[in-house]
C-alpha cells in the first residue's frame, strides 16, 4: 500500500524476474478483468508496459493524506 498526499493505492506487481513470463501472467490476469474487478468491487488500472521488465495492476482511492483523521479509512 502506497500513501500520497492525494491519494492511497495498491500495486499489484509482477516480476518473476523474466520479462516474457510476466507478460504471460499479467494477460491471464486480464483476460479475466472483468470477474477480478466485480469481486474486489471497483475497478483496477491496468498497466501492461510493454517496455519495461514488469507488468502492474493498480487500485488508486483518492484521499486527502496530510488529514490524519483519515488514516483509518485509507488503511480498510
Amino acid at each position: 500500500m502506497i500513501f500520497g498526499k492525494d491519494e492511497t493505492r495498491v500495486e499489484f506487481v509482477l516480476n518473476t524476474g523474466a520479462k516474457e513470463r510476466n507478460k504471460v501472467l499479467f494477460d491471464y490476469l486480464y483476460d479475466r478483468r472483468d470477474q477480478l474487478q466485480k469481486s474486489f468491487g471497483a475497478p483496477f488500472e491496468w498497466r501492461r508496459l510493454d517496455d519495461k521488465k514488469v507488468s502492474l495492476v493498480v487500485f488508486r482511492q483518492p484521499f486527502d493524506g496530510y488529514e490524519r483523521a483519515n488514516w483509518s479509512e485509507m488503511t480498510a
